[in-house]
């Protein structure tokens, strides 16, 4: 079954990247070798079709790789235009407010894809908006907030590699943070107890969820998100 995602993480000298769907789930590595020979080379934030298979080592992986064409918007008529063509002046409001609503229905139904993930109103605590995702098993939620580290873990070494930490929240609930040290630095003397500040994307998980996208974007097509540990900032 073909699935439609977003190239969020792309490392073209090395090869290989990332694909996130775009209906929410876990991301899966791609090589370049799935991608169609005769077109150009992948960039991050492209949007693309996969199926999804398993490696030698029961990891998933993309697989079939195609390039997603994106929609066109409908063009709006200019109203000098229609105007000189003599249309009454009711019409030509008509339907451009008609046009208007079509592209923002595009927008908001999914007829364009929106290049940035939802971000949290001022309003809204971390802990209560990443409850919220976790109980609803959303994705691509764009968070920032601050929590204790409980865990180090070795690092992720599949594909890019990511230095991963577990934290606990005010609120109890524990998160963990895929910082990818391709794109960014380490941090540097990590321990349980620590705190660390973060700003980067949700994914949703059985556990608890990971936060990840914690740092620029090199192709500068993703908000940039980062993490702050003894006062340093690593993006």
């Amino acid at each position: 079954m073909r699935q439609q995602g977003r190239l969020t993480e792309w490392n073209d000298d090395r090869g290989f990247g990332f694909i996130e769907p775009l209906h929410g789930g876990f991301r899966v590595f791609v090589h370049i070798s799935e991608f169609p020979r005769d077109k150009r080379r992948p960039i991050a934030m492209d949007l693309v079709t996969y199926t999804v298979d398993r490696d030698d080592q029961n990891r998933p992986r993309a697989r079939e790789v195609l390039f997603l064409a994106p929609t066109r918007p409908a063009r709006i008529a200019q109203p000098a235009v229609a105007a000189s063509r003599g249309l009454p002046l009711a019409l030509v409001v008509s339907a451009l407010l008609l046009a208007m609503a079509v592209i923002a229905a595009q927008f908001v139904g999914g007829g364009q894809v929106n290049e940035t993930h939802p971000v949290l109103s001022p309003s809204t605590s971390t802990d209560e908006a990443v409850a919220s995702a976790f109980r609803e098993q959303r994705s691509g939620v764009q968070v920032a907030g601050e929590g204790v580290v409980t865990r180090v873990l070795p690092d992720d070494t599949d594909g890019g590699r990511h230095q991963r930490f577990i934290v606990r929240l005010a609120s109890g609930h524990t998160l963990l943070v895929a910082h990818n040290i391709d794109v960014a630095p380490r941090l540097t003397s990590l321990e349980p107890g620590d705190s660390v500040a973060f700003f980067g994307v949700y994914e949703w998980n059985s556990e608890g969820g990971v936060i990840h996208w914690t740092h620029h974007d090199p192709s500068g097509q993703h908000t940039a998100g980062w993490l702050k540990h003894n006062g340093v900032a690593y993006q």
